[in-house]
């Protein structure tokens, strides 16, 4: 198990605060980290072609996958929060799939008595193959929660579109 395992950790990298989480998925180890979110400004309601630098790990005893690029906008990791709470409050009435303009991450939403959702990422160099990883419970939780608090970082710069 990794030391920092379910916690909230940072790093930096060229002067910007990279923010991430490791989780401990069934086995899976997860990092999901998030650089340069963007809040939107006074003047817009939404925050558009701001985009995050996403670092993503998954390891396990089949996979050991690292990607980091420009693969989701501000407004996406709000979206994704959206139907998080909107699957745990029970708002949610059926499956939601949400994807972005990169292709390489999406999530699928499961209103169910046990809510989950499921992240999906697909490996462009292997032919768009895809990997699934749940999560649900406490992980699901620590998620949420780590997005929140990227999102409500005082220290996040404005949106400028």
């Amino acid at each position: 198990m990794l030391k920092e395992e379910n916690k909230i950790i940072q790093m930096y990298k060229k002067n910007a605060k990279f923010i991430g989480i490791n989780l401990n998925v069934d086995g899976t180890k997860l990092y999901f980290g998030i650089l340069d979110y963007k809040n939107h400004t006074k003047n817009n309601s939404k925050c558009y072609n701001c985009w995050c630098g996403i670092k993503l790990k998954i390891k396990n005893e089949y996979i050991n996958y690292e990607i980091e690029n420009e693969l989701l906008e501000s407004e996406d990791i709000n979206s994704i929060i959206f139907y998080i709470k909107e699957t745990l409050n029970g708002n949610l009435k059926e499956n939601k799939f949400l994807s972005f303009t990169e292709d390489e991450i999406s999530f699928k939403f499961y209103p169910y008595k046990e809510p989950y959702i499921t992240m999906i990422i697909s490996f462009e160099e292997y032919g768009w193959q895809k990997y699934q990883i749940d999560l649900y419970g406490d992980n699901l939780m620590k998620f949420m929660r780590f997005l929140e608090d990227v999102v409500n970082n005082k220290n996040n710069k404005k949106c400028n579109y």
